[in-house]
């Protein structure tokens, strides 16, 4: 017998039912609670109970499950034009082209915004060198963490949120791009 009777109800008359269904609630808490923890019940477990839910969602959905891949990923050399690059990132409906080296490895990214701050400093810069005016060094991410991790570093603090992040394999070669627009049509936002 779990006894949780109470003396008297909140309720000015002490008719509504207002301490005790605190109290009963506060046991069922306490009860599950303690059969999770006997069944060493998981964070997976809830997932897979619940898959199709937010909470599920963001527990078992994988960046490489929503990442854009191929055609949908402006990939660009560092010796390109910038005017070059405006033109992948439209191919691709992207808000940024990753630059990398002949084997694909990362070693900057430019976004849409960097562009048009570029244009706005020298009328010529649509001439310039992708390299020579990438953000080397950008922010990656693995393809086999959960996309909710990767959109807490996107997040990140204001100021410095990502919108696009490259998605590169083991060696540091570009296999895809999150996008924080995908993430949000995915449910984890």
């Amino acid at each position: 017998v779990l006894h949780i009777a109470v003396d008297r109800e909140a309720c000015p008359m002490n008719l509504a039912p207002t301490t005790s269904t605190t109290a009963m609630l506060a046991l069922g808490d306490a009860l599950a609670l303690a059969v999770m923890e006997v069944r060493q019940f998981g964070p997976e477990d809830f997932a897979l109970l619940h898959p199709a839910g937010r909470l599920g969602r963001r527990l078992l959905v994988r960046v490489a499950d929503v990442m854009r891949t191929d055609d949908q990923v402006a990939a660009v050399h560092p010796d390109i034009p910038v005017r070059e690059v405006l033109f992948a990132i439209t191919r691709a409906r992207a808000g940024a082209a990753t630059v990398t080296d002949a084997a694909r490895r990362v070693l900057g990214i430019i976004t849409d915004g960097d562009i048009r701050r570029l244009l706005l400093r020298d009328e010529q810069g649509l001439t310039h060198r992708a390299g020579d005016v990438m953000t080397k060094d950008p922010a990656t991410v693995r393809p086999d963490i959960l996309a909710a991790e990767a959109l807490a570093r996107m997040q990140g603090p204001p100021g410095r949120q990502i919108g696009e992040m490259p998605v590169v394999d083991e060696h540091g070669a570009l296999v895809g791009v999150l996008n924080l627009k995908d993430l949000l049509n995915a449910g984890l936002v």
